[in-house]
């Protein structure tokens, strides 16, 4: 079969052909006609999936949609001949469309057999087919030859040994993707097994006849692993009213599941948050509200944050390295709004200088992330206590020009070795210090000791 013939027969004539045989020659020049058009679709068309490689190159700012869906339709209206012609190869081999769905589930299964399967799949389409009549009808190159493969033999003798190699690898094909097959069953009851056994750790929130409600954040300790002996727990005892929402909780309300984890020990019990109305702290009633001009929010996360030195740390993660890189180094102290609320600036070039000489090549990482306050509505501000040490860090932006006040937010270092970060309407900023005594106050007094597991001590009121 010639290459136009392939390529007739497999669009026009077999399109939707799944029975039969297909020579060795409609095959591949059939394949070679999709690759080709591939190629040309992805160099001048795309998909919907990506550009087309002229239009990364030249940096087409236009998407060009209606050659992108046209590439589109033509790829997808390729895939059921393919499909159709691969069914039609393998009867050609003897083998059943069995085989090839089982291929490529255990492709899509067990990833690491993938080139394993291509070499079968090779080994099935490349040699030529059944020199007589199978199960699967007549040989599409010799439509009145033998009925049967003795015919064959006995018809032509000088071939017998190659026949009889052909169908042998043929038999040891079917075998081995029988072993396949049962890997791949194996694989999938392993992987249920270990789901099942294995189940995400989770701790769903817990509400006592007092009203209290009882939520958990989990930190997988020092290998990241969580279900070990070294995972820390905090466990918290919400009073009556106030509005405590954990991650799951929310997901459940917003209905985006997909954020869920399936497998693993991770996921489940990562953060939560609470309101409170301001600015003389009472409970948040209603539905689960949005944030308001008058609403303080309390972002909770799992993570372990130490405190660090007080200042910056080269190869520190801690928080008072980054408040130090944050308000010393990236930005400056501007002025002092309030006693321990510092708004910044961006660094003078004298100043940048200075940074260069201090620390060499490591000053382009203070530059590369830089102060980022080049646009007028955004304020930065650094956060001290009592005792000058580094407590907080945050930014008010003002989204429309019409607003009175901006949106802040504010991350907040807490005694349990953890971050809370605050979101306010920036009315409420010279409340900075009263909002984060307020939180850890709250905090102190939520947290059961008795429960909790791991977690470093701390001074907490009785």
């Amino acid at each position: 079969m010639t290459f136009k013939e392939s390529i007739r027969a497999c669009l026009h004539d077999k399109f939707f052909t799944f029975r039969g045989r297909a020579s060795c020659s409609e095959f591949w020049y059939f394949n070679l006609f999709t690759f080709l058009v591939f190629l040309f679709i992805a160099i001048f068309f795309g998909t919907w999936a990506s550009k087309s490689f002229i239009g990364l190159i030249f940096e087409i700012q236009n998407d060009m949609f209606v050659l992108r869906a046209f590439g589109t339709i033509i790829c997808v209206s390729l895939f059921l001949p393919s499909v159709a012609v691969t069914i039609r190869r393998f009867h050609d081999r003897g083998l059943s469309y069995w085989w090839y769905f089982g291929a490529g589930l255990a492709a899509a299964v067990i990833g690491v057999s993938g080139i394993v399967i291509l070499i079968g799949s090779l080994f099935v389409t490349v040699p030529a087919g059944e020199h007589f009549v199978n199960k699967f009808g007549a040989d599409p190159t010799r439509p009145e030859g033998p009925d049967n493969l003795y015919e064959y033999i006995a018809a032509d003798p000088s071939v017998e040994m190659t026949q009889l190699m052909s169908v042998m690898g043929l038999a040891l094909t079917k075998r081995g993707m029988a072993v396949v097959g049962c890997l791949v069953l194996v694989a999938i009851a392993i992987s249920y097994a270990l789901w099942v056994f294995n189940k995400p750790l989770r701790y769903d929130s817990i509400t006592y006849d007092d009203g209290t409600v009882e939520y958990r954040l989990i930190d997988g300790g020092k290998d990241i692993t969580r279900g070990n002996a070294d995972d820390q727990h905090w466990v918290l005892r919400f009073p009556k009213g106030l509005r405590v929402e954990s991650f799951e909780e929310m997901i459940l309300r917003t209905r985006k599941r997909d954020l869920l984890p399936i497998n693993g020990r991770s996921g489940y019990n990562i953060s939560l948050d609470f309101m409170i109305r301001l600015p003389d702290f009472t409970d948040v009633t209603g539905e689960y509200p949005s944030l308001k001009d008058d609403t303080l929010k309390v972002d909770l996360r799992y993570q372990y944050k130490e405190y660090g030195s007080g200042s910056y740390q080269k190869r520190g993660n801690s928080f008072s390295s980054r408040h130090d890189q944050n308000t010393n180094l990236e930005c400056r102290k501007d002025k002092e709004i309030l006693p321990g609320l510092f708004q910044l600036r961006e660094p003078t070039e004298a100043e940048h200088q200075l940074i260069r000489e201090e620390y060499g090549s490591e000053a382009r990482r203070f530059f590369t992330d830089g102060c980022r306050l080049d646009d007028p509505k955004d304020k930065k501000y650094s956060v001290y206590d009592v005792s000058e040490g580094p407590s907080g860090m945050g930014n008010c932006r003002r989204y429309k020009a019409s607003s009175e006040w901006g949106d802040c937010s504010f991350r907040f270092w807490l005694p349990q070795n953890r971050m809370a970060v605050y979101h306010f309407s920036e009315e409420y900023l010279t409340q900075i210090h009263v909002i984060h005594t307020y939180v850890v106050d709250l905090l102190t007094e939520a947290t059961d000791r008795e429960k909790s597991i791991n977690m470093p001590a701390w001074d907490i009121k009785k």
